[in-house]
């Protein structure tokens, strides 16, 4: 927009504190520049005994914030029941998983009255991404870096996250998606669930490149609350996402910290589902491994022996045989 030279100039006073007077005209016509700048910040604070007052406040030790992740393991997470309307306080042990959580709650009578179907999951919330996951049941809880916990009722989740489901074998999945390869920009891809990792195919004829290994990223839908605002950004109704478990500062480009897809509902569930199993058999996996290497370090350790003396065969010649001649 054009503007006339001649337009009126609205100005407004200068700051009190930029208003030359006396003392600082002297020391500036001294040449002591650093005086006419203390006098102005002086001036800014109210005076130098009010400027002295903040400085001491300032630099007075704050007192400790207390760490969500204590040296000793242990914590406390503010755990949100339901409808989000209230919440409850649980302190979070070392070894403490979902399922010890949600007794916790339960033992409180905290859950009672629950509106819903299915069984109670626990969920984790990454507010700033508006998205959530559940956690499975025998996961070991980590309150550093978490958003929000949630309890909640689902019908699909409880059962398909327990121990009793994780599969035998990573499960394999394909079909066409759309997926974000830059922020709102969406292009059709051929997704492939396998080998533990998601891979995709860019281009018709070219050959599939790993996107992301399940070992390090989780699946994630969005949140009650962002799911309209998530449709209306993406060509396809059902959004899910795949996040690292690492935070973004670990990644150079940070577009390779989430991926996101869309694409029919039915389909979309079929994802969330087969990948949670996926991560699932991996996580199972990785306990399994820990568990016996722990069970090995308990074991009392062996100490080589001399090799006895003793004969293994008994002589045939000595008159106490163990067996009738010719049974053996």
């Amino acid at each position: 927009r054009s503007m006339s030279l001649n337009a009126p100039r609205h100005t407004r006073p200068a700051p009190e504190s930029m208003i030359m007077d006396d003392e600082m005209i002297k020391a500036l016509m001294s040449g002591k520049a650093e005086t006419v700048a203390e006098l102005r910040r002086e001036r800014s604070f109210g005076g130098p005994s009010r400027l002295k007052k903040i400085e001491e406040q300032a630099s007075a030790p704050s007192p400790p914030v207390p760490s969500l992740a204590a040296s000793d393991g242990h914590g406390q997470i503010s755990v949100f029941i339901g409808d989000m309307q209230h919440y409850q306080p649980v302190t979070v042990t070392p070894r403490m998983t979902a399922s010890n959580l949600i007794w916790s709650l339960e033992s409180q009578g905290v859950l009672k009255g629950g509106v819903g179907l299915g069984q109670w999951v626990l969920f984790e919330q990454v507010l700033d991404l508006g998205m959530e996951r559940p956690i499975r049941p025998f996961e070991i809880l980590k309150p550093a870096g978490v958003g929000r916990f949630l309890v909640r009722m689902h019908d699909t989740f409880g059962l398909l996250l327990s121990s009793g489901r994780v599969p035998e074998a990573s499960p394999d999945l394909t079909g066409w998606v759309e997926w974000e390869w830059k922020k709102g920009k969406w292009n059709k891809t051929w997704l492939e669930l396998r080998e533990h990792g998601l891979w995709i195919t860019k281009k018709d004829g070219a050959a599939s490149e790993l996107l992301c290994s399940l070992t390090s990223f989780e699946v994630y839908t969005p949140t009650s609350s962002t799911l309209s605002s998530h449709k209306q950004k993406a060509p396809k109704p059902y959004v899910f996402a795949l996040k690292s478990v690492d935070p973004v500062t670990y990644f150079e480009d940070k577009n390779d910290y989430m991926h996101t897809f869309c694409c029919k509902d039915e389909e979309g569930e079929a994802w969330v589902e087969s990948i949670l199993l996926a991560r699932s058999y991996i996580l199972h996996q990785e306990r399994h491994i820990l568990n016996s290497g722990q069970n090995q370090s308990k074991r009392r350790p062996r100490t080589a022996t001399a090799r006895p003396n003793k004969k293994l065969v008994a002589d045939s010649s000595h008159s106490n045989r163990v067996f009738a001649s010719g049974s053996l």
